[in-house]
């Protein structure tokens, strides 16, 4: 069934928020996010916002949930293999480096924990993650924790994909710079 011509604003509409909202966590933190701020930075009244979105915390779910869900999908992917290789996490961070680019940095300006619902999804990612690196085959750490190899892979992974994708062959030389600081953690 086709959208008519007001559904099809009321989307578009909700897009715009959303990418507005998206803008400006990037340089913003969720805690300091204010519906004023994406209504001006939308040029769109508050009121249009709550049409749109009842809360703050509806609209960063919105925006967060879907990516996290998605992350959380690809990790159980490679979770169900009886062996788990760095190249299988190498290739998680491309494939959700291919879905959401630096967006996947908007994890770290939102604080989860008054979003309820995104909450619990965050939650399960992380433990899914750092579950991965406990089962990688051909590593053991001996002064660092995979709680904190996780975190530094995660921490890393987008801004150097943001670099290499402009390179012809970027998933190898990311499959090496992978292994290569993975490795120099043991």
């Amino acid at each position: 069934m086709e959208m008519n011509r007001t559904e099809k604003r009321k989307l578009e509409m909700r897009d715009h928020i959303k990418e507005v909202a998206v803008d400006l966590l990037k340089y913003k933190h969720s805690s300091d996010l204010k519906m004023e701020d994406v209504a001006k930075e939308a040029d769109i009244s508050r009121k249009t916002i709550y049409n749109h979105f009842s809360s703050k915390e509806n609209l960063l779910s919105e925006i967060i949930d879907p990516m996290l869900s998605f992350c959380i999908e690809c990790v159980k992917d490679i979770d169900v293999k009886k062996e788990v290789v760095m190249k299988d996490v190498s290739e998680l961070c491309i494939r959700l480096h291919k879905k959401y680019g630096s967006q996947l940095n908007l994890m770290y300006n939102i604080n989860f924990e008054s979003l309820d619902e995104s909450s619990a999804l965050h939650k399960e990612y992380t433990r899914l993650f750092i579950g991965l690196f406990k089962r990688i085959e051909d590593l053991s750490y001996s002064k660092i924790e995979h709680r904190q190899v996780a975190f530094i892979v995660f921490k890393t992974f987008v801004p150097i994909l943001n670099m290499l994708s402009q390179v012809e062959g970027y998933e190898d030389l990311f499959h090496k710079s992978f292994a290569g600081m993975v490795k120099g953690l043991e």
